[in-house]
């Protein structure tokens, strides 16, 4: 039921990429509260913390999925139990990993319950290969530009408005990549299901009023 209401609206992600776990717990919870869907625990804060991470972020989010930002690259299987164990929803796997690390991956969140999301970050042809992990069944699509890459040629996930376009809603479509609600309306056109939003939240002196207008822009053009 979780991946039809993703796949049917347009909902917000926070991204916990902070390393002090009592501040992600913070965040967690005032997400939760002002109607974030999902919870993401951050790559950073999980290699800080481990799987401890994903654990608490679970017990503050009340209904709210939660999400391990795992990047599986290897033993995908292995993984997808680690983050399912301790409580995830959806874990990730890079686009540019090998078939049969995705395959396992698949596999596994599907026995387990989970939804698993490919992350195209720096995948030469993200469109080509999104189509072909698509046939495959993966759940999530995750548009991605890096921090690196935002800070050098700074620019944010709106650049990947064609890549977006090619796949035209044949799957759960997430974007991530310096959000805030400018580029959010930049993308308003789009089959967009899940808008990551890390720092515009994270760093903002008002995280509770950031959340609210993140969810105000993102619903403001709920199309889909």
């Amino acid at each position: 039921m979780r991946k039809d209401l993703l796949s049917t609206g347009r909902n917000l992600q926070v991204a916990l990429d902070v390393l002090d776990l009592d501040m992600a717990k913070s965040l967690a919870r005032i997400a939760s509260e002002e109607g974030a869907a999902i919870i993401e625990a951050g790559t950073p804060l999980i290699k800080m913390h481990g799987m401890k991470a994903v654990r608490e972020l679970r017990a503050q989010a009340g209904d709210k999925m939660i999400l391990a930002d795992l990047k599986i690259a290897d033993v995908g299987e292995l993984e997808v139990n680690m983050a399912a164990d301790a409580g995830a929803d959806i874990v990730t796997a890079l686009g540019c990993s090998d078939d049969s690390t995705i395959e396992s991956a698949m596999s596994a969140a599907k026995r387990r319950g989970i939804l698993l999301e490919a992350d195209m970050i720096n995948v030469s042809n993200p469109s080509s290969r999104a189509l072909e992990l698509i046939k495959k069944g993966i759940d999530i699509i995750s548009f991605h530009v890096g921090i690196d890459r935002q800070i050098r040629d700074n620019v944010g996930a709106e650049i990947l408005r064609r890549e977006i376009e090619a796949i035209n809603g044949r799957a759960i479509i997430s974007v991530a990549g310096g959000l805030n609600e400018e580029r959010i309306r930049a993308l308003n056109q789009l089959k967009v299901n899940i808008f990551v939003v890390g720092s515009a939240i994270t760093k903002s002196p008002n995280p509770r009023a950031a959340v609210q207008s993140m969810i105000r822009a993102i619903r403001a053009y709920d199309n889909l």
